[in-house]
């Protein structure tokens, strides 16, 4: 008998007396039934991280669907989608992990969590409201507009009455008509 058989010998032996022998399989039973939530838990975040990693193999349009069915299957489960908003990180299929972290802020819970998600994906956030301004302007000048776009409105939440950021004007994409 090896590890495991060895431990559960010594287990009955040293409750020998104290606990009757049909106590056994009794404990075994309720322990299956108080685990069963989390076993079944982990099965589906596993499941939908093999479905996640397969769905990499595929291309365009049958790829999101089944990174997009992956993400569905764990709509419920804090953990598991913490789990595929890293694995994506990981593989730089960063598409879905914003729709995770708006999920997991919907469920609420695992503040540390999201933040650390959102700091991997944005990188971090400026300290102060010239640093967020000098961070825009790169972006922009990039031709990052969106992204450009998207670091104002978190700086000006952030320092809604600083005036360089309220300065800011953001030039038109490419091909589009300045702001009226």
């Amino acid at each position: 008998m090896g590890g495991l058989g060895q431990l559960v010998s010594a287990l009955i032996g040293a409750t020998e007396g104290v606990v009757p022998h049909w106590m056994w399989p009794v404990a075994l039973v309720l322990l299956l039934l108080l685990a069963a939530p989390s076993m079944r838990r982990n099965a589906q975040t596993d499941a939908a991280r093999r479905r996640f990693r397969l769905a990499g193999r595929l291309l365009g349009a049958a790829r999101e669907a089944e990174e997009d069915a992956a993400l569905a299957s764990l709509v419920h489960h804090r953990e598991g989608l913490v789990v595929l908003a890293d694995l994506a990180l990981a593989e730089g299929r960063r598409r879905i992990v914003p729709l995770a972290v708006a999920r997991l802020r919907e469920l609420g819970g695992r503040e540390a969590e999201v933040r650390r998600i959102e700091r991997e994906l944005h990188g971090p956030q400026p300290t102060t409201a010239l640093e967020a301004v000098l961070t825009v302007e790169r972006f922009a000048a990039q031709g990052l507009h969106a992204e450009a776009e998207r670091r104002l409105q978190a700086a000006l939440r952030r320092w809604p009455d600083d005036p360089d950021l309220r300065a800011v004007v953001l030039p038109p994409p490419e091909g589009g008509s300045p702001p009226a």
